[in-house]
């Protein structure tokens, strides 16, 4: 009887490990590469950009901050001989403020790593592990490398805590500028270049971007302002007398007609965060399309000559609402927007400061925001990640 359990034990072991090897077809992982031309060499510069999904990662709270540790291996194989040419082992750290970040399924870790390599076919073959955790994930990617005989791709990016992300479509919520990195051909004329940018069939804009020289060949970055009322796909393109460059941009943001959510239960919850008590008392008296029509005439939603303010309020809190549903959400226990942070959030901002502390004396974690007013609101963590407000 022993032997059999020890057997069925061994099996579920070995059946865990495959499917967590095999896992990378359910995380939400994105792989490409943009070259650059290295000039008078035969060398291609190719940066290998890697979007690892936070989720599927374990974390630890050390300190003030939430950390996970994976080793990345990367191997470069010749698809015509299977021969191995390059592996490159290296470590990440992988950094949260927030615990309830590490789980949002739309946040990642952003890896780039360049190389140099020759022009040609190949396999890249990644292998992301968190050894402490036994976990294991690995992508099998096939591709040519060239020479690049006019301008580049685009590459486009944000930068976030003086680090950089890489875009892979869609666009973070919150990110106010996103930036561009190009390599035109040695000798080239940037006076003769344009740049688009549309939305379905309609050009929003098209002028001579504003360029300026990075310290890699001939490669030029240019930076793109993000308008809150962008909402759908976009197309960005430069464009020269011969080639076009483009890269497809997906925004989820808030339009001049829209409120926060699409749920009445999320609005009238919202909304009583800051109405008066009768109003409160009101409102949840009423039909469901007497609350909606309350809500839209409260922020003038349907009034055409409706103040500027107001609409300037109504953006900031919804930017305040997608962004407290994503810090702060913990899953099959409350909604971001719900949590007591997340309500503080709604109603007073960001903090000038957050600091977590632990205290030995009751021995809990507590986390303490402070403002520019001289505020301070102090959360209790009564579970993991789950914090209530203490005062």
């Amino acid at each position: 009887n022993k032997l059999y359990i020890i057997s069925i034990t061994l099996f579920i072991g070995c059946f865990s490990n495959v499917q967590l090897t095999n896992n990378s077809t359910q995380a939400k992982f994105s792989f490409d590469i943009i070259t650059y031309d290295i000039y008078k060499v035969d060398l291609v510069e190719s940066k290998v950009l890697l979007n690892v999904p936070l989720n599927i990662l374990v974390f630890e709270k050390i300190n003030e901050q939430f950390e996970s540790n994976i080793e990345i291996s990367l191997k470069i194989e010749d698809t015509k001989t299977n021969f191995q040419l390059d592996r490159i082992i290296w470590n990440e750290k992988v950094i949260s403020q927030f615990y309830n970040n590490t789980r949002n399924e739309a946040n990642y870790h952003s890896i780039i790593k360049n190389i140099n390599i020759l022009p040609g076919e190949y396999k890249f073959i990644i292998t992301i592990t968190d050894s402490k955790n036994s976990l294991k994930w690995k992508l099998d990617e096939y591709v040519v490398i060239e020479k690049n005989h006019s301008i580049s791709d685009l590459f486009p990016f944000y930068y976030h805590d003086e680090q950089i992300y890489f875009i892979d479509k869609d666009v973070p919520l919150g990110i106010d500028t996103i930036y561009f990195d190009i390599q035109f051909p040695d000798k080239f004329k940037i006076d003769s270049v344009k740049q688009s940018f549309s939305y379905k069939d309609s050009i929003i804009f098209c002028n001579s971007p504003f360029l300026t020289k990075t310290k890699k060949y001939s490669v030029y970055r240019t930076a793109l302002s993000v308008n809150n009322y962008w909402q759908g796909e976009y197309l960005y393109s430069i464009t020269s007398i011969s080639d076009t460059s483009s890269s497809r941009l997906y925004f989820n943001s808030f339009n001049k007609d829209s409120l926060w959510s699409d749920d009445i239960y999320e609005l009238v919850g919202v909304m009583s965060y800051f109405l008066k008590y009768s109003d409160i008392k009101k409102i949840n008296n009423m039909p469901d399309e007497e609350k909606l029509k309350f809500i839209r005439e409260y922020w003038q939603m349907d009034n055409i000559y409706k103040d500027e303010k107001s609409h300037q309020l109504l953006l900031e809190l919804s930017k305040r609402f997608n962004f407290a549903n994503k810090e702060f959400t913990i899953k099959s226990v409350v909604k971001g927007w719900e949590s007591d942070r997340g309500k503080q959030y709604i109603i007073r901002g960001a903090p000038e400061k957050i600091e977590d502390k632990y205290s030995y004396e009751r021995n809990i974690n507590y986390q303490v925001w402070s403002y520019a007013s001289g505020e301070k609101i102090i959360f209790i963590e009564v579970a993991m990640g789950d914090f209530r407000l203490q005062n």
